[in-house]
């Protein structure tokens, strides 16, 4: 792979630019808040986004870390498990465990075969010390390194061989280990496909390549006029979204289009149209939790205030309430569950649990396998329907 090959690295640049300077010129007395670890500088997790909006690094900064969200708190769960070779007691969580490992293995014997070091969740630094990421796993045998990273969330990720996440913790699989001479590097995503994870192959004379896209993209975030490049993927997480002057520009133009001209637009203008749409979306969600938050905290906003919850009743006991109904009124159990909706994602839990305990031994009994097996067993029961396809990237 030549120097040229790491140009873009696969990430689309954006037309409309603001630059970083902004924030410095509103919060010139403000220290920004960094994570120690990472000792105030980039890590390759963040690289994606740093190569796509160069200044959302230094925004970032001055924005405290979010509250966990539950999704990110369960990836943080599994990856903890991965690490110590645990099982989470979800049952649903632990086949997914199970599938990663043992699509590790098979990694392991295809590219490596004999293993010499197993590192887990280490943290490395380049040659440089400009930044750092955290290994999931690596392992190295016979001059080669096999890297993964695990992604436990249901969306869809950059593919590896375009993945900027995967180009940072390369290099620092080469810097750490000088007698690695090439390295395999992928993404295991048990929520999102099952299928064989592509890999991206890096060898060691690609080494110089890697570290001027890299380091160039650095540059680029650490400038003081690094530009603002509002996109759906990089405003998705991104802590500085609620007050970056390039998505409420984005925003603005967004508000400014008119739609009854929509015929005559060319299908480029259309889809510009719909990211402008998407990012708009972010924004108001944002203003949105923003109002919501002073609203509960008891700010006074004109014309605001918040309204009362809709209240409603759930049965947790099915089984009480049927026998005090039948005992009462001589409601009959077909009457009964005639009004009874059943949800599929507790059932489905609850039978992978029961077909997991009956498997013979040595059989693998999956998530996937339960969910078809309930549904053909109870296919004369139920029915199915598809909603309205969503629009995507393809």
């Amino acid at each position: 792979m030549s120097e040229k090959s790491f140009e873009n690295g696969g990430c689309p640049a954006s037309s409309e630019a603001v630059t970083s300077s902004v924030y410095a010129e509103a919060r010139a007395s403000e220290t920004p808040a960094l994570e120690d670890i990472r000792k105030g500088l980039p890590s390759a997790s963040g690289l994606q986004r740093l190569v796509l909006c160069p200044g959302s690094w230094r925004a970032e900064a001055l924005y405290p870390e979010k509250e966990e969200s539950a999704a990110a708190a369960a990836g943080t769960r599994l990856h903890k498990h991965m690490e110590l070779g645990t099982l989470p007691e979800d049952a649903e969580e632990a086949e997914a465990c199970m599938w990663c490992c043992k699509s590790e293995r098979a990694l392991v014997e295809e590219y490596i075969g004999e293993v010499e070091l197993v590192y887990r969740e280490q943290r490395l630094w380049d040659n440089c010390q400009r930044f750092s990421g955290q290994e999931d796993v690596v392992y190295i045998g016979g001059g080669k390194a096999l890297v993964i990273d695990y992604k436990f969330g249901r969306g869809s990720v950059v593919e590896a061989r375009q993945n900027c996440q995967l180009y940072g913790l390369s290099l620092l699989v080469f810097d750490n280990y000088p007698e690695v001479e090439e390295v395999y590097a992928g993404i295991l995503q048990p929520f999102v496909s099952r299928e064989r994870p592509r890999l991206m192959r890096l060898e060691r004379a690609d080494e110089k390549g890697l570290r001027s896209y890299i380091y160039g993209a650095l540059d680029a975030a650490q400038s003081e006029g690094a530009a603002l490049k509002p996109g759906e993927t990089q405003c998705k997480y991104c802590r500085a979204a609620g007050s970056c002057p390039a998505l409420g520009l984005t925003v603005a133009r967004a508000s400014a289009m008119e739609l009854t001209r929509w015929e005559q637009w060319s299908p480029e203008e259309r889809r510009k149209a719909w990211d402008a749409s998407r990012l708009a979306k972010k924004y108001v969600e944002a203003i949105e939790r923003k109002i919501r938050a002073d609203l509960e905290a008891g700010v006074e906003l004109p014309g605001l205030e918040l309204g009362e919850g809709k209240v409603s009743f759930v049965v947790d006991d099915a089984a009480g309430a049927f026998g005090v109904l039948n005992a009462m009124l001589d409601v009959t159990g077909e009457e009964f569950t005639a009004y009874c909706k059943v949800g599929m994602t507790g059932l489905d839990k609850l039978v992978h649990a029961k077909l997991v305990a009956q498997a013979p031994e040595g059989v693998k009994q999956t998530t996937k396998a339960s969910r078809e097996w309930l549904r053909n067993t109870l296919a004369s029961y139920g029915s199915v329907k598809t909603t309205a396809g969503t629009i995507k990237e393809r």
